[in-house]
């Protein structure tokens, strides 16, 4: 009988923690960034950056912006590009990060960002 009961619980805090929005507020950079396809522009360097973004209380608090902008713009100056095109971000749950939310039952419930693009002149 207790094995049916863990088992529920277990299904329940899947279910409730499987609802979560990026809100992403842009600061102003230095450089341009377009998150668009650019077949003009021919790319110096194509760039990777992983984020852990940080959720607490089944994803209502979340103490910080990602600073996405912040992180293209240290791309785009690392490489001596002027601009950054065809910029792609993923949002996840990865299986670690799904672990650590229900050991913590989404107290604490991480996620993984993934910021990719290309840098041009």
């Amino acid at each position: 009988m207790r094995f049916n009961i863990g088992i529920f619980i277990i299904a329940t805090l899947f279910l409730l923690t499987g609802c979560y929005t990026l809100n992403q507020v842009g600061a102003p950079t230095d450089e341009a960034i377009e998150i668009t396809n650019s077949e003009k522009a021919v790319p110096i360097s194509h760039f990777v950056r992983d984020v852990t973004v940080n959720h607490f209380i089944f994803g209502l608090v979340s103490p910080g912006d990602a600073e996405v902008e912040k992180l293209i713009s240290q791309e785009i100056k690392k490489y001596g590009g002027t601009r950054a095109v065809n910029v792609r971000m993923k949002y996840q749950s990865t299986f670690l990060n799904g672990l650590i939310g229900i050991i913590t039952f989404s107290i604490y419930h991480p996620y993984s960002l993934t910021i990719e693009g290309d840098v041009v002149k």
